[in-house]
């Protein structure tokens, strides 16, 4: 056992740090007072001094300036002696503008020598502990001297030297003080500590009954009511172990039977482990419930604030100012959605209820989208975004659109977030072709030349909330936990490539059906039917109902359909809708679910089978996406499903695929003739030998510029080419329109057709 040192150096005792530490401080004050203080005192009385010498020149100038200019020298010698009669002055002098002098006189020591002021004006010096001033005498606005004053700056010295002199003196004193009070101060608490000392000592040596001293209520009486009590617990874990050696037969015995008894307690602890899985799982349901009622709330009105930024920003009478304050908001609500969203998508996965739905898409449609929304930041972070998809990549693809986007969203925005400098790729590549399955095996690769991660962080950053540094808060932490989860349920799998400045490369493979196994052009659909709908609706007089208790979701619809020719009426609740659809006999009704006195599935329900009303075009607006699939409300009667908040796209795209419209219906142009809504005929028949005969017509610069552009896949300079330097023929009209077209959606197989086809007639 270590002995206790009998004594402790002055140097390591707790006396010797706070009597250092206010030596320390009073040394620094001292010093500071010493030297600053008298400093600035001797600065202000000199600033005193020179103002109080300004005013005697000035006074004695304007006194003397009349026997000056008279040359009346007795006059200016009683001027002189009364200045003379001031303490601190000490040589006087009146020159005329010649500097000659005119007369003076000195008392005591003076600067021997005055100084020569080569301007003409009125200055002043310090010399030699003196103030000396120049002073012009003034006549009639004209200068006809000068007067000379020298002031000593002895007595401010003085008191300056006495004023340390008492500074030193107090310092002293202070310091005495402060040492005496402190060794004072401290002489109680050594004599306490020396005490619970001598106590240790003591049960060391085998005194168990020695305690230590609890004198008053501080930290040292607390110290020693801690030692007692540790010590009281040392002495009865010692009799516990001595009467268990003379009682260890009996306390075998003991164990034995609670051994039994602790048997008994893990068949009752299942049975509660069974209880709480059941509340758990309760708690789970719960809590699914709780998001989907938070969902919904928080959807209702951020459908108001995107939808109505969204109107507001196509209204040609808002300035461009405040059409950047609403794309901010429209912006802005989109991030809110896409936290909502995540909160939600990682609540689906927990519970198991995260569901793919494929349909037929345009893999250029899913690579655009993600170019628009990244190009902009990469490019204020002066980064070098590249896009790169196999010349074999499919042209359309059976997939979940949105999810795929998603993931690819996801996994961008973190190597833009996390890269300073360099690049960030996307490459899609073909790893795999099964004509026979109709399937292409996809190598999706996004690489950055960032930061990188370090090896103890790559297990961790796809688990939910967690992120990879401090460094950079924003975002909830779910991106890659999400995508890892949507990429597993498509069949594949994320992996991770990096090292610490490294940068980093996110992979995966997925195989995808797609039907493009023909050599025709896949002609695009156009998602846009706001111009048509407004040509098609105009003068047809349909009538929409849009069924909502919240005031804000029903002005927004109305705004909506009212822009493109509907007349619009608006109900509460289910129990209205079903009155008012019988005398309005609507063209389509959009129908909010969550709603009091009737909500919209009853009132579905009743349109359905008791009014027997089966034509009807019924959309569902919903905010609830965690209970309410698409498929169970399509199973009750609803025709399509529109989430909160929506766009004015979809609302449009909802009613040309719902609302039957006379096709055949004419519109006048502005001359008064009728013409045809939409004619593709002219489209079908285009072929790539066909389109490639127009364009070399072209101008030869035209035509080179143009197939350069191909070669090198420049879309952007294809589509400037095509929308300025050609001109639109009405031959031409055609083929610039599907020329565009294919270059908008990045349509590199149509290019990659056209050159073979262009090489072929070169040749």
């Amino acid at each position: 056992m270590p002995q206790m040192p009998n004594t402790i150096p002055f140097r390591k005792s707790l006396q010797a740090k706070p009597l250092i530490g206010v030596a320390t401080v009073i040394f620094v004050i001292s010093v500071f007072v010493y030297i600053v203080v008298p400093l600035v005192a001797e600065q202000k009385m000199t600033d005193e001094m020179i103002k109080h010498t300004k005013g005697i020149g000035s006074i004695s100038a304007s006194s003397v300036s009349s026997a000056l200019y008279f040359e009346d020298q007795e006059t200016i010698e009683k001027v002189v002696q009364d200045i003379r009669e001031y303490d601190e002055v000490r040589y006087i002098a009146v020159l005329d503008t010649t500097n000659a002098v005119v007369y003076e006189t000195h008392k005591g020591k003076y600067s021997a020598g005055m100084p020569t002021f080569p301007n003409q004006k009125d200055e002043y010096r310090i010399i030699n502990s003196s103030i000396i001033l120049k002073k012009a005498i003034i006549q009639g606005k004209k200068s006809i001297g000068f007067l000379l004053i020298e002031v000593s700056l002895r007595n401010v010295q003085k008191e300056i030297k006495q004023f340390r002199a008492t500074i030193a003196w107090f310092v002293l004193v202070l310091f005495i003080f402060s040492i005496v009070a402190v060794i004072l101060l401290f002489r109680p608490i050594m004599r306490r500590l020396k005490s619970l000392v001598n106590a240790a000592e003591s049960i060391t040596n085998g005194a168990f009954t020695e305690r230590a001293q609890t004198l008053g209520n501080d930290e040292i009486s607390h110290l020693a009511i801690a030692f007692n009590t540790m010590v009281d617990s040392v002495v009865r874990l010692y009799n516990d172990i001595s009467y268990t050696n003379s009682n260890l037969e009996k306390i075998v015995e003991e164990r034995t039977a609670a051994l039994m008894n602790e048997v008994e307690v893990r068949k009752l602890t299942e049975e509660n482990l069974i209880v709480a899985r059941n509340k758990a799982e309760e708690s789970n349901r719960t809590k699914s419930a709780f998001l989907a009622s938070m969902s919904h709330e928080l959807r209702t009105p951020l459908n108001s604030i995107i939808g109505f930024a969204q109107i507001l920003r196509e209204d040609e009478e808002v300035t461009a100012r405040n059409k950047h304050y609403l794309d901010m908001m429209y912006r802005s609500g989109a991030h809110l959605l896409d936290l909502i969203n995540d909160i939600l998508d990682i609540s689906k996965i927990e519970a198991g209820q995260l569901d793919l739905y494929p349909e037929q898409s345009l893999l250029a449609d899913i690579v655009e989208s993600v170019r628009s929304i990244f190009s902009v930041k990469a490019a204020e972070k002066d980064l070098l975004f590249i896009i790169n998809l196999d010349t074999l990549c499919p042209i359309s693809i059976i997939t979940d659109a949105r999810r795929l986007r998603q993931v690819l969203i996801n996994l961008i925005g973190n190597a833009i977030k996390f890269t300073d400098k360099g690049s960030v790729k996307l490459l899609i590549e073909v790893v795999n072709v099964s004509p026979e399955d109709k399937t292409f095996t996809l190598l999706f690769r996004v690489i950055d030349t960032g930061r990188g991660i370090d090896q103890s962080q790559m297990d961790r950053i796809f688990k939910p909330f967690m992120q990879q540094s401090s460094r950079y808060s924003e975002g909830t932490g779910l991106g890659l936990a999400i995508s890892s989860k949507i990429i597993e349920k498509m069949g594949g799998n994320i992996h991770i490539k990096s090292g610490q400045n490294q940068g980093t490369e996110f992979y995966f493979e997925l195989t995808i059906e797609s039907p493009d196994f023909s050599q025709e052009i896949i002609e695009h659909t156009d998602d846009n039917h706001r111009v048509s709908l407004e040509k098609i609706i105009e003068n047809q007089n349909l009538v929409t109902l849009i069924v909502d208790d919240v005031v804000t979701n029903r002005v927004l619809l109305s705004v909506i359909l009212e822009s493109i020719g509907f007349e619009c009426h608006e109900a509460e609740n289910g129990k209205q809708a079903i009155e008012m659809i019988e005398s309005l006999n609507p063209s389509i009704v959009f129908m909010d679910l969550m709603m009091p006195i009737m909500d919209g599935k009853e009132a579905v329900d009743i349109i359905r089978n008791t009014m027997n009303n089966q034509t009807l075009p019924i959309i569902a607006v919903t905010a609830d996406v965690m209970t309410s699939t698409k498929e169970s409300l399509l199973e009750i009667g609803f025709n399509d499903v529109v989430s909160k908040p929506f766009t004015i796209d979809q609302i449009h795209a909802t009613i040309a695929q719902c609302v039957h419209i006379d096709n055949d219906k004419t519109l006048e142009n502005d001359n008064g003739n009728t013409e045809s809504h939409i004619d593709t005929e002219n489209d079908k028949e285009l072929t790539i030998p066909s389109i490639v005969s127009y364009l070399l017509t072209l101008p030869h610069n035209q035509k080179e510029a143009l197939f350069g552009a191909m070669e090198l896949q420049d879309f952007d300079e294809m589509l400037r080419i095509g929308n300025t330097e050609i001109t639109p023929t009405l031959s031409m009209s055609t083929i610039l329109k599907r020329f565009q077209s294919a270059a908008e959606l990045y349509d590199y197989k149509f290019f990659s057709k056209l050159l073979e086809e262009y090489s072929r007639n070169k040749s």
